[in-house]
C-alpha cells in the first residue's frame, strides 16, 4: 500500500484506503478543468509554500518525501502566461468551493455538528447537490464541485460597478452563503485560485497527528450549474457596492 490510511464510511462499511486512492479521489475534481497537470502542492517539507509538479508520480514522490505530513494540492492549476502578462483571468472558471470549518471558531461541539448539517442542508437546497466532507484533522472541509464558466466573460459580473475578479469574489461569496456565514472568517477573506488547497485523504495533519479522512464521498458525476448560484451572487455584489457608497 502506498502511504497513510483513512477511513470512509461506505453504506455503513469501513473501508480503508490508501493515500495514493486518496489522491486519485481528488483528481476526479480536476476532469472538467482545462488541464490537470501541472499543478501546485505543498506538503509539511516545503513549510507550507507552493511546489509545482507535472505528474500524478511527482507529486506522490513529494508527498512520500513528507512523511504523508499536510499533503495538499491546488484545486486549481497555474494561470496561463496570458492571464498572468494581462493581469486578468481568462481561462479558470470557479468550479470547485471548498467550505472550511474550523471546529476552533465553534463554542461547542453540538455547534460545530450543527453548523455542519446546516451548510449540507443549504447546499442542497441552493443546487441540489451532495459534496465530499473531510475530517481535516481540525474540523471539516467541504468541497462542491460545479459546472462553471469563467465569470469575467460576462459583463453583469465583470464591469466598473462591482470591481474586477468576480471569479474571485465568487469563490468567497460560495463559500460564506452556503456555510450561512459559519466558515472560517481567516480563509474567506483570503481565499483565491492561487491558494484553495485541498488535503488530501489519508495524509496526516501535522498539528496534531490525526489523519484527514474522508467521511462523505460525492458521487463523481453530479455537477450542479453555478447558474443555481448567480442571482444570489448577484445580489451580494450588489449590496457590496452600496456598502461601499455609503
Amino acid at each position: 500500500m502506498s502511504g497513510g490510511i483513512f477511513l470512509t464510511a461506505d453504506n455503513n462499511m469501513i473501508t480503508a484506503i490508501t493515500l495514493e486512492q486518496g489522491l486519485d479521489y481528488i483528481l476526479r475534481y480536476f476532469e472538467g478543468q482545462n488541464q490537470i497537470w501541472p499543478r501546485t502542492i505543498s506538503t509539511k517539507t516545503t513549510k507550507g509554500g507552493q511546489v509545482l509538479v507535472s505528474s500524478k508520480e511527482e507529486d506522490l514522490a513529494r508527498f512520500k518525501q513528507a512523511n504523508w505530513l499536510d499533503c495538499r494540492i491546488s484545486a486549481y492549476p497555474p494561470p496561463s502566461e496570458v492571464s498572468s502578462f494581462v493581469g486578468v483571468n481568462l481561462e479558470i472558471a470557479p468550479s470547485i468551493i471548498m467550505i472550511d470549518l474550523d471546529r476552533q471558531t465553534f463554542q461547542t461541539e453540538k455547534a460545530f455538528r450543527i453548523a455542519l448539517s446546516r451548510t449540507l442542508n443549504k447546499i442542497k437546497q441552493s443546487v441540489n447537490s451532495e459534496p465530499t466532507v473531510i475530517w481535516s484533522g481540525s474540523g471539516y472541509h467541504i468541497y462542491l464541485v460545479l459546472d462553471a464558466f469563467v465569470l469575467e466573460a460576462e459583463d453583469a459580473f465583470n464591469n466598473s460597478r462591482f470591481g474586477q475578479q468576480p471569479s474571485q469574489k465568487f469563490l468567497r461569496f460560495a463559500e460564506m452563503f452556503l456555510s450561512n456565514g459559519k466558515c472560517d472568517s481567516q480563509h474567506n477573506k483570503t481565499v483565491s485560485f492561487r491558494n484553495c488547497m485541498l488535503r488530501i485523504p489519508g495524509s496526516i495533519n501535522s498539528k496534531n497527528g490525526q489523519a484527514v479522512k474522508i467521511i462523505r464521498k460525492w458521487n463523481g458525476h453530479d455537477k450542479p450549474s453555478i447558474k443555481l448560484l448567480l442571482e444570489d451572487f448577484y445580489v451580494y455584489l450588489c449590496d457590496q457596492r452600496i456598502k461601499e457608497l455609503q
